[in-house]
C-alpha cells in the first residue's frame, strides 16, 4: 500500500501534473467522456439473465480496457488503484415483479435444509457472486468488519426445516431482512433437489453495509458536533451511537450530548428497543421506546410502549420564553384479524386491525417567562381507538429511490377510521378522522401513490382544528439509453386547515413544499405543491460512490384557508444537483444542488448553492401504525 502510494506521488513529480487534472478525469468520467481512448458501449439489458446480463458484460470490458490501459503508465496505474473500482454488478436492471412470484413455483414443496451465506461488503454483490473486484482500500474494509451472524439472521425466518414453501412468507421474510438498516441486500435462492423433487434447499445470500459511520457538521464557528456510531455491534443487529460537541472556547471543550442503543428483533419476539440519553443545554431527555410492528400480513399482534422524562427551555431570538420539566408516555396495542381472498393461482392477504392508543404529556413545572400566541404547554391525555383494512405486497425492483441494490416497492391499499377523546386542563372534545391510501404498479407506465386523510376535534358542537391532508406521487418506468438510466418523479400534495382555533401555520420551506426555499414569512393555513424531478442513474462511479445527476422543477401557493389556493401568488424553484451515495456505507445521500428561486421574498440574491446530507426516500407501505391525531405540516 505504501508503495502504490509513494509510486503515485513520484509520477504525479515526474509528469507534472497538477491535483485538478484527477478532479476532471473524475468529471470526465462521469459524463461519460472517452478516457485513455476508450469509450463505454451502449448496452441492453436481458431481463432473462438475473445473474450475468449483456449489460454487465460490457461494463466490465469497458473497466477491464480500462485497467490494461491504465497499467501502460504509472501515474495511470496508481490513479487507477487510488480512484476506480470495476463495475458493481448490484446495478443492473431488474424487471419489476410481484416479490412472491419467483417462489410460486416451489409452493408446497418441503425445505430441507436453510444455509446461509454472508458475501463481502465490498466488491461482489447478491445478483452475481462470481465477481470479487475491489480496491486494496476495499478488501482491509472487508477484513475489518464484523460480519453478522447467521444465528441472528436465523431468529427472523419464518420458515423453518421442514416447513411447506409458502411464496408469501418467504417475499415477505425478504423484505424483513433487507430493511434491517445492518443489511444492504438479500436473495432468497431455492435449489431443487434431484433425487427427490419434493424436497428443496434454501440458500439465503446477504451482504451487510460497513456498519461504522462518522458524523460531523458545525453549528457555529467555535462549535463542532461529532458522531461516532455503529449499526451492526459484534454481527448481533445492536446499534449503538454517541454524538459529541467540540468547543474550544468553552471550560467544558468536549461535551457529551447523545447516546442511543438499539436492538432489533428482541428474544426473537420480533420488538425493537432503544434506549437514549439527550444532554444538551437547552434541551435534556432520558427515556425508552418499544416496539412491534405487523411485519407481517399474518401478524395477529402489534403495539408499543415508550416513556421519556424531558427538561426544555424553548426560546425565540435569544429570548426566553419558558423553562418546563414533562414526562412524555406513549402506549398502544393492535389487533389483526387476517383473511384471504383467492385469485387465480396467487393469494391476496387482507386484514382487520383494531388499534387502540393512550397519549400522555404531564407537566411537572413549568415558568412562563415570555408569553407568546403559539406557546402551548397543557397537560394532556388523548385516547385513539381504530379501526382499518389492509392489504399490502411488494413488487422488487430496482433504482428507483436507491443506487442499484434490490427495492421492495409496496403495493396494495390501507382505508379506515378512528375516534377518540381528548382531556385537556380547559376544555375536553372528541376527535375523529378517517383516510385511505393506494398504491401500485401500472405497465408500461411506471408507480402511482396516493392518499388522503381528514380529521379533526368536536367542540361544544363544532368542528374545529381540523386537517384535510392529499398527496398523489407518481414515479415513471425505467428509461435506458445506452448504459445510463432514467426516471421521472411528480409529486401533488395539498394541505388545509378547517376552522384552526390556534396559531399553527404550514411552510412550503424545502421538504415541505419547494426544496431549498428558505424564507421565513411565507406561511399560511393552506397550501398546494407540485413537484417535477428528472434523474439519471450514471453507471460511472470512483471509490465505490454511485452519481445521480438530476433536475427539479417545484411550484407551491400558500394563503389562509378562506381564499381559493390558486389565487394566492405562486412560488416557484428550479435547479440541477447530483446525488452520491456509497450502497455499502451506512452513511447517507450526499447532495450537491444549484437552484433559482424567482419570487422568494427574503433572498435578495435568488440562485442559491447547497451541500446536504439528505434521508433516503420510499414509498410507505400500507401496513397499521401506530395510532396518532392527524399532524399539520
Amino acid at each position: 500500500m505504501l508503495f502504490r502510494v509513494r509510486s503515485f506521488c513520484i509520477a504525479m513529480k515526474r509528469y507534472e501534473i497538477p491535483l485538478f487534472l484527477i478532479l476532471i478525469l473524475s468529471l470526465l468520467l462521469l459524463a461519460g467522456m472517452p478516457v485513455c481512448g476508450l469509450q463505454a458501449q451502449n448496452i441492453s439489458a436481458n431481463p432473462k439473465d438475473d445473474t450475468s446480463s449483456i449489460e454487465q458484460r460490457n461494463t466490465r470490458i469497458f473497466y477491464e480496457n480500462l485497467q490494461k490501459k491504465a497499467w501502460k503508465n504509472m501515474f495511470y496505474t496508481e490513479l487507477h488503484h487510488l480512484f476506480l473500482i470495476s463495475v458493481d454488478t448490484s446495478h443492473h436492471v431488474k424487471m419489476p415483479e410481484e416479490s412472491h412470484l419467483r417462489f410460486l413455483s416451489f409452493k408446497g414443496k418441503r425445505i430441507r435444509s436453510i444455509n446461509f451465506i454472508s458475501l463481502y461488503v465490498f466488491g461482489t454483490s447478491v445478483n452475481d457472486t462470481t465477481r470479487k473486484y475491489s480496491t486494496w482500500i476495499e478488501d482491509m474494509a472487508n477484513k475489518t468488519h464484523i460480519y453478522t451472524r447467521s444465528s441472528e439472521l436465523r431468529k427472523l425466518l419464518l420458515q423453518k426445516e421442514g416447513d411447506e414453501i409458502n411464496p408469501y412468507l418467504l417475499a415477505e421474510n425478504e423484505h424483513i431482512i433487507r430493511s434491517l438498516p445492518f443489511i444492504r441486500d438479500v436473495r432468497f435462492m431455492i435449489l431443487p433437489d434431484s433425487q427427490d423433487p419434493y424436497f428443496v434447499d434454501l440458500v439465503i445470500l446477504t451482504q451487510d453495509v460497513y456498519s461504522l459511520g462518522l458524523t460531523c457538521q458545525s453549528s457555529n464557528l467555535n462549535s463542532t458536533k461529532l458522531g461516532i456510531y455503529n449499526i451492526n455491534l459484534w454481527g448481533i443487529g445492536h446499534r449503538q451511537s454517541n454524538m459529541f460537541v467540540i468547543d474550544p472556547l468553552k471550560k467544558e471543550q468536549i461535551r457529551y450530548v447523545e447516546g442511543h442503543y438499539r436492538v432489533e428483533n428482541i428474544d426473537k419476539l420480533f420488538m425493537s428497543g432503544e434506549l437514549f440519553y439527550i444532554n444538551y443545554p437547552d434541551n435534556k431527555s432520558i427515556g425508552f421506546d418499544l416496539g412491534r410492528k405487523f411485519f407481517t400480513s399474518d401478524t395477529k399482534w402489534a403495539g408499543g410502549l415508550s416513556f421519556s422524562n424531558n427538561t426544555q427551555c424553548m426560546t425565540d431570538n435569544d429570548i426566553t420564553l419558558m423553562n418546563s420539566r414533562y414526562n412524555l408516555f406513549n402506549s398502544w396495542l393492535g389487533y389483526s384479524l387476517p383473511f384471504h381472498k383467492i385469485k387465480t393461482d396467487t393469494t391476496y392477504h387482507n386484514s382487520l386491525v383494531t388499534t387502540f392508543s393512550i397519549d400522555k404529556i404531564q407537566y411537572d413545572y413549568r415558568n412562563i417567562v415570555n408569553q407568546t400566541d403559539y406557546l402551548n404547554a397543557k397537560n394532556r391525555t388523548v385516547l385513539i381507538s381504530g379501526l382499518s383494512y389492509t392489504s399490502n405486497a411488494y413488487y422488487r425492483d430496482n433504482l428507483l429511490f436507491g443506487f442499484g441494490s434490490s427495492e421492495d416497492i409496496p403495493y396494495g391499499k390501507l382505508m379506515g377510521v378512528q375516534v377518540g377523546y381528548s382531556f385537556e386542563e380547559m376544555h375536553e372534545r372528541t376527535y375523529l378522522d378517517a383516510y385511505y391510501s393506494g398504491g401500485n404498479r401500472i405497465n408500461n407506465f411506471g408507480y402511482i401513490n396516493f392518499s388522503v386523510e381528514t380529521g379533526g376535534f368536536f367542540q361544544s358542537g363544532n368542528f374545529v382544528d381540523g386537517i384535510l391532508k392529499s398527496k398523489l406521487s407518481i414515479a415513471s418506468q425505467l428509461y435506458t439509453h445506452g448504459d445510463r438510466h432514467y426516471r421521472h418523479y411528480i409529486n401533488f400534495a395539498y394541505t388545509r386547515g378547517i376552522n384552526i382555533n390556534g396559531t399553527e401555520k404550514i411552510i412550503i420551506n424545502d421538504k415541505y413544499g419547494i426544496q431549498g426555499l428558505k424564507s421565513q414569512t411565507l406561511t399560511g393555513t393552506q397550501k398546494l405543491c407540485m413537484n417535477i424531478e428528472s434523474v439519471m442513474f450514471s453507471p460511472i462511479y470512483v471509490l465505490g460512490f454511485r452519481f445521480s445527476p438530476f433536475g427539479f422543477f417545484d411550484v407551491g401557493f400558500i394563503g389562509p384557508e378562506q381564499k381559493s389556493i390558486l389565487s394566492q401568488q405562486m412560488y416557484s424553484g428550479l435547479g440541477i444537483g447530483i446525488r452520491i451515495k456509497n450502497e455499502h456505507l451506512v452513511f447517507g445521500t450526499f447532495q450537491l444542488r444549484l437552484a433559482y428561486y424567482p419570487l422568494e421574498p427574503d433572498r435578495a440574491n435568488r440562485f442559491s448553492f447547497d451541500v446536504a446530507n439528505i434521508a433516503a426516500a420510499n414509498y410507505s407501505d400500507f401496513t397499521v401504525k401506530k395510532p396518532q391525531v392527524i399532524t399539520f405540516d
